[in-house]
């Protein structure tokens, strides 16, 4: 089955592995950083922001930190899921992998064709966030808790928000085709023709 993955720097016939991952060295050190306890999972959002890991990877220390709770979880309960940090996140559609360039990023990117050849999985990327914004909300022992608690939920595959992702990692997968280019397709539709990128949404099947 052809999955959709949205990028602003695969190339087609490119090789991704682990060893190709962006930020790998921040990769290894958010899997193997020991976060069982409140004051550890502290000291790592503390380590993080003096290495001034937002500018690295433009994501800060906080949610890298929850990243590793639910790295931690999966390792000890749940060895058979694909990572989160080492896997792959896709899209079922075109249409979805469009919506999620929407809502979660910024600028010109493509959108790939991907064809797994293990399991992909189907998880609930809003319990993930709700985890992000509990302790964003408040540092204490009770949300690190709660936490750990929403990880455990996600990686036993519950479903109870319609944020849906969909995660496989292989040893090594091929970036199929690019099947859209955004922004700049939206500009040479703005340049080209009287439709409204609306319009041009509609026509490639983008919006309903």
């Amino acid at each position: 089955m052809i999955y959709y993955h949205v990028s602003s720097f695969l190339k087609e016939g490119q090789k991704l592995t682990h060893d190709t991952k962006n930020y790998k060295e921040i990769c290894e050190w958010i899997c193997s950083t020991n976060v069982s306890s409140y004051k550890e999972y502290i000291n790592l959002i503390k380590n993080l922001e003096s290495e001034d890991v937002f500018n690295k990877t433009n994501r800060d220390a906080l949610k890298w930190s929850c990243e590793s709770i639910f790295e931690m979880i999966r390792s000890q309960y749940y060895k058979h899921m694909p990572s989160r940090v080492w896997g792959i996140f896709v899209s079922e559609s075109l249409k979805e992998a469009y919506s999620f360039y929407k809502n979660y990023r910024k600028g010109e990117t493509n959108i790939f064709e991907i064809q797994p050849e293990s399991e992909v999985y189907k998880l609930d990327m809003g319990i993930f966030t709700e985890a992000e914004e509990l302790l964003r909300r408040e540092q204490s022992d009770s949300n690190y808790e709660k936490s750990i608690k929403l990880a455990h939920e996600y990686w036993k595959k519950n479903i109870r928000t319609k944020c849906i992702e969909y995660l496989f990692d292989e040893k090594e997968v091929t970036v199929g085709k690019k099947v859209l280019s955004i922004l700049l397709t939206i500009v040479d539709v703005a340049n080209k023709s009287d439709m409204t990128v609306a319009e041009f949404e509609s026509k490639i099947g983008l919006r309903t």
